[in-house]
């Protein structure tokens, strides 16, 4: 008895006649108006920035506090140390770097770091929307995955303090 799937040439497997893809055909992430990706950034944009304006910062305790002082440390005497000439290897640079840029520009504020992270955040929505163009999902499925990275509360949590998960989460986006 012939086989009625049709012989393997690229990646296609469905049966003969059949085509998997027909429900998706015409909408591709090209599709979405802009408009709604805009009030989709805009919309992500408000939530992170009032977030840092408007809601009380996490204390700076444990790893909040061991970047901050390692970020106000780098200012003040250009060493990557807790104390004062004993350089440390516990943590990673990068966070501490971003907080001391942040710190050199606007003072030891931690709302402006919240801020900072949350326009990122933000920006890392857009990054999202150039990569799942690439997967051609359809215009509901990457609207949808738009919304999720841009609101889903447990993305939005660590934007409540001095956290480098603020930064990492859109960046791996």
């Amino acid at each position: 008895m012939p086989s009625k799937l049709r012989p393997h040439c690229g990646a296609r497997s469905e049966p003969a006649g059949v085509s998997v893809r027909a429900p998706l055909q015409g909408l591709s992430a090209a599709t979405i108006p802009a408009e709604i990706l805009l009030a989709t950034v805009v919309a992500g944009m408000a939530v992170r920035v009032g977030i840092g304006l408007w809601t009380t910062p996490d204390p700076l305790i444990r790893d909040a506090g061991g970047d901050w002082t390692l970020a106000q440390n780098l200012l003040e005497r250009g060493e990557f140390a807790f104390r004062p000439g004993i350089p440390t290897a516990i943590r990673t640079p990068g966070y501490p770097l971003f907080v001391a840029a942040i710190m050199a520009v606007c003072g030891p504020s931690v709302r402006a770091v919240l801020v900072v992270q949350g326009v990122i955040g933000a920006l890392g929505l857009w990054g999202m929307h150039r990569a799942l163009g690439y997967l051609r999902l359809g215009s509901i499925a990457h609207w949808l995955a738009l919304v999720g990275l841009g609101f889903y509360p447990p993305l939005l949590q660590p934007l409540h303090g001095v956290y480098s998960e603020g930064l990492a989460v859109p960046l791996m986006a």
